[in-house]
């Protein structure tokens, strides 16, 4: 497997399906932090067929215009391979009263 390095403006493109090399597979909502929104997302390079986790940022706000990080400095970021795992969760729950068929006060530990 290979690690990617990609600019601001890179991640930006793909994230805004502007890149022949990169399909974005999946964008999460933009999240908000003051005037400070992050959106990650993942993408596959189609030479490899690796998926990759990657993010954009911005400043500003719905009224105003978004400045993109690229617009401010271009930083570069390694990006590893992800992969999907599966997850399985187990929670618990209180069983309904008319579950219950004894009762017992516990005096002896």
């Amino acid at each position: 497997m290979k690690a990617l390095i990609l600019t601001d403006a890179q991640l930006e493109n793909i994230l805004l399906k502007d890149s022949e090399r990169f399909e974005l597979i999946n964008a999460g909502e933009w999240k908000q932090d003051c005037k400070a929104q992050l959106c990650t997302f993942t993408f596959k390079d189609t030479t490899t067929g690796l998926i990759y986790e990657g993010f954009a940022g911005r400043i500003g706000s719905p009224f105003t215009e978004w400045t993109y990080d690229s617009e401010v400095c271009e930083d570069a970021y390694v990006l590893k391979p992800v992969e999907e795992i599966e997850v399985i969760v187990i929670k618990t729950k209180e069983v309904d009263d008319s579950k219950i068929t004894e009762t017992e006060t516990v005096e002896e530990m």
